[in-house]
C-alpha cells in the first residue's frame, strides 16, 4: 500500500495533468452508486417526490411493487459500478505505468 501510494502521489504532482483524469471519474462513479441506491430505496419507501420523478422511467410493474425488482436493481447497479471502476483502474495503469 504504501508503494502504491508514494507511486501515484508522485504522478499526481508531476505536470501531466491526464494522469488526473481517472481519480477523480472513479470518485465520481462510486458517488453515482450511493445516490441510486438511495433513490431505490426511496423508491421501495413510495416517496411521493421520488415517485414522481422516477415514474415516466419505471415501468408501472416496478412501481407497483419495488421490493419484488431489489435485487435485479442491485445487481444492475453494481455491475454498472464495478465496470465503470475497472475501466478507470485499467485506464490509470495504462497512463501510469509506463513512467
Amino acid at each position: 500500500m504504501v508503494i502504491a501510494r508514494q507511486g501515484l502521489t508522485g504522478q499526481l504532482k508531476s505536470t501531466r495533468s491526464y494522469i488526473r483524469i481517472p481519480v477523480p471519474d472513479g470518485v465520481l462513479a462510486a458517488l453515482m452508486l450511493v445516490v441510486s441506491m438511495a433513490l431505490w430505496g426511496l423508491v421501495e419507501q413510495k416517496s411521493e417526490t421520488v415517485l414522481s420523478l422516477v415514474q415516466p422511467i419505471l415501468s408501472r410493474d416496478i412501481v407497483a411493487d419495488p421490493h419484488a425488482y431489489r435485487h435485479a436493481v442491485w445487481t444492475i447497479a453494481y455491475s454498472i459500478f464495478f465496470q465503470v471502476e475497472l475501466y478507470m483502474i485499467m485506464l490509470l495503469v495504462v497512463l501510469a505505468g509506463p513512467t
